[in-house]
């Protein structure tokens, strides 16, 4: 049922119309094996008894050996249709299962992505690393490709046994009964331990993400403190427990095979003493246990795949579960995206931002950051926002720029007209620059122009402007390759200052109306910050809102908020 509950509330209309066309084709080749299996009955009756082929008219003068030869022709352009039709099934049950695991890693990577949602999730970097490249391959490799492999068996399987009970009613249900018995048997000890087991590997998996984030992100700083082999051994620790988890996952897979084939002779043995019992002719016992080893072949495997396979979708439960939770999430976090679009209309010509009667706490925080707080940003106006570390002002600004909600207080957009409830700026006119910079392994133009640069559009006046403004010009000119200047993975060949001033010049760019900094000099000398103020100043048409510690910024604001 939880199967059916995830393809009905995650796939996608064209999704469910296509598992409808692959189930219509597992039918067919239920149809096809059934008929192949058929088709060796006939080759057997002509190996015992040639004379049952007489009252047939085409085989009526044929020989012996001339009826085996065209029935054995027969057999194989049956077998090969079917077996190219299966592989053709195959085919393409992998390429929509793996579309399915594009479609949702990529869902998952973008909803991650949201600023909005980061504020608000409590995921820490691994868990999410974890849940946009690890579930959704589970996913298909544990969960899709198996159920599709389970139905197909199915479906086989019981097209066999309906020739079978055709041809032998009391000899198929003795061996039936018996089969089923013991994969009963086999599925209550492993499926409850590989359930287990997958959890343990979910979580060990997550741990070792974390370590390798640990160790890769703080490299200078840990080797100076010796963490690096602290790290390694939790690595070391957490893979060993992941990998014997899997080594316990692969032995009860082997284990399910080894057992079949065990209690399958058991059952032909069987067979034939229930046969020798009943009083049946040994020959026509012959014909039958060649029949039922014929059948046994293609029973088999597919019994062990069907055990295999549920044993892996209980192994894999918790990947379809951690998705499933997830794309509710994105499902809840859409409705109230869309909500808040409806609400807030989007308008250029604004004149004012006000906060009315604010009331902010975050989820789990007994303690306000922001009580009946009140502000008003006009137009043109250079406010700072001042306050000690923890203050809240970098919330402030979150919740200015409709990313973070406060519990109650009205966020007012105002134009010459009228004001607009929410925040309406169009995001085309706003640039953000946070204390810490990301750089992209690129050249420096890349990493000004960003979409236009890889789409090819770049505007160089507005990058010439931009440069200067954020005081980077007589720097580009002192390098070899200029603006092409390669900055290495996180700018690691720059300062930085200079780091933070490519950020300056990244908002710019986009020549925005409200620029909001957020400790965005910090790591400039007081030359560089004054000149960057200056120019910010006589930037054209544009509104200054500035987190800052810096006494030396208030010289340029026209209105302070200290906070705390």
């Amino acid at each position: 049922m939880k199967y059916l509950n995830f393809f009905n509330e995650h796939f996608i209309k064209k999704e469910k119309f296509r598992t409808i066309i692959l189930l219509f084709l597992m039918l067919i080749g239920m149809v096809l094996e059934t008929f192949s299996i058929g088709a060796l009955v006939p080759l057997f009756s002509a190996f015992s008894d040639p004379n049952n082929f007489k009252d047939y008219s085409f085989f009526s003068q044929l020989s012996q050996r001339e009826i085996i030869i065209y029935l054995t022709l027969g057999i194989f352009i049956v077998f090969s249709s079917k077996t190219i039709f299966m592989l053709v099934l195959s085919r393409m049950q992998a390429n929509f299962s793996y579309s399915i695991m594009a479609r949702i890693s990529s869902t998952l990577f973008r909803f991650y992505s949201l600023p909005e949602y980061n504020l608000s999730s409590e995921k820490d970097t691994s868990e999410t690393i974890r849940n946009i490249i690890r579930e959704p391959s589970f996913l298909v490799g544990g969960i899709l490709l198996p159920l599709f492999t389970i139905l197909t068996e199915v479906f086989i399987i019981f097209g066999i046994i309906v020739l079978l009970l055709i041809f032998s009613p009391s000899a198929t249900l003795y061996v039936l009964s018996f089969i089923v018995i013991t994969t009963i048997i086999l599925l209550r000890y492993t499926r409850p331990k590989l359930d287990g087991l997958g959890k343990e590997v979910q979580k060990y998996e997550s741990k070792r993400i974390k370590q390798v984030t640990y160790s890769l992100s703080g490299a200078k700083d840990f080797v100076l403190v010796n963490l690096k082999e602290v790290f390694f051994n939790f690595f070391n620790s957490y893979t060993k427990s992941a990998t014997s988890n899997l080594a316990k996952q692969a032995f009860y897979k082997q284990i399910t095979r080894t057992l079949l084939e065990f209690f399958s002779i058991i059952a032909i043995c069987g067979l034939i003493l229930f046969l020798l019992t009943t009083g049946t002719n040994p020959s026509k016992i012959l014909s039958l246990i060649g029949i039922y080893l014929v059948a046994l072949f293609r029973i088999l495997p597919a019994a062990n795949k069907i055990i295999i396979n549920l044993n892996t979708l209980s192994f894999n439960n918790a990947s379809l579960q951690l998705i499933g939770i997830e794309l509710n999430k994105l499902k809840d976090f859409k409705k109230t995206t869309k909500r808040i679009k409806q609400e807030n209309k989007i308008i250029k010509n604004w004149n004012k931002i006000s906060l009315e009667k604010i009331n902010f706490s975050y989820p789990n925080e007994k303690d306000y950051i922001f009580k009946e707080f009140n502000l008003k940003i006009n137009r043109n106006d250079f406010c700072m926002i001042s306050g000690p570390s923890g203050s809240g002002k970098s919330t402030l600004v979150d919740i200015i720029l409709g990313i973070l909600k406060p519990s109650s207080g009205k966020l007012i957009t105002s134009n010459n007209e009228k004001d607009f409830h929410g925040f309406c700026i169009d995001k085309d006119e706003l640039a953000y620059v946070p204390q810490k910079t990301f750089l992209l392994d690129e050249s420096i133009l890349a990493n000004i122009a960003l979409q236009d640069y890889f789409e090819g559009n770049i505007d160089f006046n507005r990058i010439k402007k931009a440069t200067q403004v954020a005081c980077l010009d007589n720097f580009i000119g002192s390098l070899e390759n200029g603006i092409n200047h390669e900055v290495g993975e996180g700018g690691i060949a720059l300062s930085g200052g200079q780091i933070q001033r490519i950020g300056i010049a990244r908002a710019l760019y986009r020549n925005p109306k409200l620029l909001i900094l957020d400790e965005s000099t910090s790591a400039l000398d007081r030359n560089n910050e004054d000149n960057i103020m200056k120019n910010l100043l006589n930037f054209e048409d544009i509104t200054l809102i500035c987190i800052s510690h810096s006494e030396n910024i208030l010289k340029y604001s026209s209105k302070v908020i200290k906070i705390g």
